[in-house]
């Protein structure tokens, strides 16, 4: 330190510092014509490109459940009374069997097909599909003790 500043008081030193000039440095704060602009094309593109995504999410959302709703309504409703299947909700889920005897196509569920040999002991090539056939009563019984049992977690 000089002299000068020696008898200089700590107020007056700051005072000082604020006087001197300081070389013009490009600023954070100020915003360039090009790169706002720039700014402004990537933000826009980026905003169309998420919006275009959320569209197409919600179409295949949208396909899932009318696919899901307009098959599941063939299996829900008949075209007698009472107009509900009503074994597709109080039954429980069985194995489909699928086979041909003596020329005529066979669908069973587990329970029928079993009934249906002790009836016919003669062997056929059934090919099954697991879950196929029955009901949904233990799937309607188990989502409502899981909605109870969040609903009483969460109190």
């Amino acid at each position: 330190m000089g002299n000068d500043e020696a008898r200089m008081t700590n107020d007056e030193i700051m005072t000082k510092h604020e006087r001197t000039p300081r070389p013009l440095l490009p600023s954070s704060f100020v915003i360039r014509h090009s790169s706002f602009r720039r700014r402004q094309l990537v933000e826009a593109v980026i905003f169309w490109f998420f919006r275009i995504a959320t569209y197409l999410v919600l179409a295949a959302a949208t396909y899932i459940f009318l696919d899901i709703g307009v098959k599941g309504s063939r299996t829900l409703f008949t075209t007698h009374a009472p107009f509900i299947n009503v074994a597709f909700f109080t039954e429980r889920p069985q194995t489909l069997y699928v086979f041909e005897f003596e020329g005529k196509k066979y669908t069973l569920s587990d329970s029928e097909f079993r009934a249906w040999k002790r009836q016919h002991p003669e062997e056929v090539e059934a090919t099954s599909v697991a879950y196929s056939a029955g009901g949904v009563w233990p799937c309607i019984v188990g989502t409502t003790l899981l909605v109870i049992g969040s609903m009483i977690f969460a109190l």
